[in-house]
């Protein structure tokens, strides 16, 4: 009966969002931020999100000095760790990885597709979402993107995050990869 048990709480574990080495995370603790955290859901085979990703670094440099924290949250369980830390490497992303397997953070956000962002703010300790939604509209929908971002929604709703007191949740509609078994 035990092992029946132990056997389940490692599987539900296997599941659960944690760091490339294995360890437990939960981004959405207070303590694992400051005045706002940004979730970047992605997976290293979007060509989408792989546009995207000089913006998303060029968001958390600006932001992190001001005590924002970023996580890239991969999403896709078939993904090797060594995979996610090489497309870290080729795409120069510097926020902290963690994978999301099970699609915990990926349901309680309510996302659909890669990339996609949520920003999170603390009010009274508990985390409240913001903004969920793309990063900038360069990319209109599938198969349409301008020339360069006219847009930049994950930078207005970061500021928004630290501007004001209890910001109301903004979203825009994000295209991008499908997340499978989400919809």
């Amino acid at each position: 009966m035990w092992a029946v048990t132990i056997g389940a709480i490692a599987a539900a574990l296997a599941q659960a969002p944690h760091t490339l080495d294995g360890r437990a995370a939960d981004p959405l603790r207070e303590e694992s931020g400051g005045r706002a955290v940004v979730l970047i859901f992605t997976r290293t085979d979007c060509p989408i999100a792989n546009q995207a990703a000089p913006e998303i670094e060029r968001v958390r440099r600006q932001y992190a000095a001001r005590g924002v924290r970023f996580w890239l949250v991969y999403v896709d369980a078939r993904e090797p760790v060594e995979r996610v830390q090489a497309h870290m490497r080729e795409y120069g992303l510097h926020a902290t990885a963690i994978r999301d397997p099970g699609h915990v953070l990926v349901r309680r956000v309510g996302v659909h597709v890669t990339p996609e962002a949520a920003v999170y703010v603390f009010d009274q300790g508990a985390p409240r979402l913001s903004y969920r939604g793309r990063i900038d509209d360069r990319v209109a929908e599938l198969g349409r993107q301008r020339p360069r971002a006219t847009s930049f929604d994950l930078r207005n709703a970061v500021d928004r995050a630290l501007a004001t007191e209890a910001p109301t949740l903004v979203t825009t509609p994000a295209a991008g990869c499908e997340i499978a078994d989400v919809r």
